[in-house]
Parts: C-alpha cells; sequence; structure tokens
C-alpha cells in the first residue's frame, strides 16, 4: 500500500465515514425514515472494521521499518 493509498484511506475512515453517519442519524431521525437505525448499526460495523484493518496495516508497517533501522537510527 502506497502511503498516498494510506492517508486517503485514514482520512476516509476517521472523518469522512464518521460524518456521513451522524449526518444519517440526524437526518434520518428528522424525517423519521424507516430503518435509519439499522443502517446506522451496519455503517458503524463496517466503519470499525476498516478501522482496526487500517490499524493493523500500520503496525505492521512500522515493526518492519524497526526491523530495518539501526542503532544509529539510519535506515538500512
Amino acid at each position: 500500500m502506497t502511503n498516498k493509498t494510506y492517508d486517503i484511506l485514514k482520512l476516509c475512515i476517521q472523518i469522512v465515514l464518521p460524518a456521513i453517519i451522524a449526518c444519517i442519524g440526524a437526518i434520518g431521525q428528522a424525517v423519521a425514515w424507516p430503518y435509519t437505525e439499522l443502517t446506522l448499526t451496519i455503517l458503524g460495523a463496517i466503519t470499525a472494521c476498516a478501522g482496526t484493518i487500517l490499524k493493523g496495516v500500520h503496525d505492521s508497517y512500522m515493526s518492519d521499518k524497526i526491523l530495518l533501522t539501526n542503532y544509529d537510527g539510519k535506515e538500512h
């Protein structure tokens, strides 16, 4: 995964999806959309799952980077 891809996914998972969920929740309750609660539950679960996967990718990348770094701080 490139840094650009990671940054885009991180932005979507941390900012965009929660904002969309909040918007759907507020509007859905205001106009009494059917299945609003179910929709919010599903979107919340997807967002949480994506965030967990992204964190795993980040941790894996960082552990690989640490293994490649000498004590002098230079990457090899």
